[in-house]
C-alpha cells in the first residue's frame, strides 16, 4: 500500500486485530502489477486534437469530435494522467517506473477547489512503448 489514506486505514485495522503491520517498500517493483491497478482505478487516457479547421470546430457533440479527430491526422497527442493531492505518492510512482513528468495544478478558489493537485503524465512515444510492453508481460 502506498496511498496515505489507505495506510492509515490499514494501521487501524492492524491495531484492532492486534496484528503487526508490514512496512511499505520504498519503491514499487517494476514487475509488480501495482501500475495496472493504478491505471484501472485512477488513470485517464486522453487524445487531444491540436489542429482543427474553423468549420470542424463549429460541429458539436460526438459527430464534431469524430470529424476533428479524422481531419487532424498527424496533429494530435495521446497522454495518460494520474491525479493526486499527494505529491510524494506521484514522485514514488514516477521514480519506481522511471517515466512521466509531474505537473502542479494550483488551487482554484473560484471553482471551489482549494487543494493543490498534482498530475503525473506520460506523453512520449518511448513511455507509451514501455507501458505497452509492460502490460503485455503481465496479462
Amino acid at each position: 500500500m502506498y496511498n496515505k489514506a489507505r495506510i492509515a486505514q490499514f494501521e487501524k485495522i492492524c491495531k484492532l486485530f492486534n496484528v503487526q503491520q508490514l512496512s511499505t517498500p520504498l519503491l514499487i517493483k517494476k514487475t509488480d502489477v501495482y501500475l495496472s491497478g493504478l491505471i484501472d482505478s485512477n488513470g485517464t487516457f486522453a487524445l487531444s486534437v491540436s489542429k482543427s479547421t474553423t468549420e470542424d470546430s463549429q460541429i458539436s457533440g460526438v459527430e464534431g469530435r469524430i470529424k476533428r479527430l479524422t481531419n487532424s491526422k498527424g496533429h494530435n497527442q495521446i497522454f495518460y494522467k494520474v491525479t493526486s493531492v499527494d505529491h510524494n505518492y506521484l514522485k514514488l510512482v514516477q521514480k519506481s517506473y522511471d517515466f512521466g513528468k509531474i505537473y502542479i495544478e494550483k488551487p482554484n478558489l473560484a471553482n471551489k477547489s482549494p487543494t493543490t493537485k498534482y498530475h503525473l503524465t506520460i506523453k512520449s512515444y518511448n513511455d507509451f512503448q514501455w507501458l505497452y510492453e509492460f502490460k503485455k508481460k503481465i496479462l
